[in-house]
């Protein structure tokens, strides 16, 4: 079974829920969330008005096998808080000596 580290990012805007769903090399995965809590803006309209998130809601999915499958999901409207439980938890699973996260063949 192949073994992957897949991200889902859930983020609303006013009127809109927009979701994302990739799959990152280990090495890049920490720029990759960064790169994209730092982009406050969704899109803008063809008449010029911009649209914001204004609520983040981070799914990290890691699938290391064909039972083990670890979740963190943190809802929060602070970019700098949702990074650092993204980023703590990222930590915490690369220091575990029972989990290898250097696996993925990517896009």
């Amino acid at each position: 079974m192949s073994k992957y580290l897949s991200i889902e990012m859930i983020f609303d805007s006013i009127n809109k829920t927009y979701k994302m769903r990739s799959e990152v090399k280990d090495e890049m995965i920490e720029e990759f969330i960064s790169d994209f809590m730092r982009s406050g803006i969704v899109e803008s309209t063809p008449n010029g008005d911009v649209i914001e998130r204004n609520e983040y809601k981070v799914i990290l999915q890691l699938h290391f096998g064909p039972v083990d499958d670890y979740r963190i999901q943190t809802n929060t409207n602070n970019r700098d808080l949702t990074m650092g439980i993204i980023c703590g938890a990222l930590g915490y699973l690369k220091s575990n000596p029972k989990i290898d996260t250097k696996l993925y063949k990517l896009n």
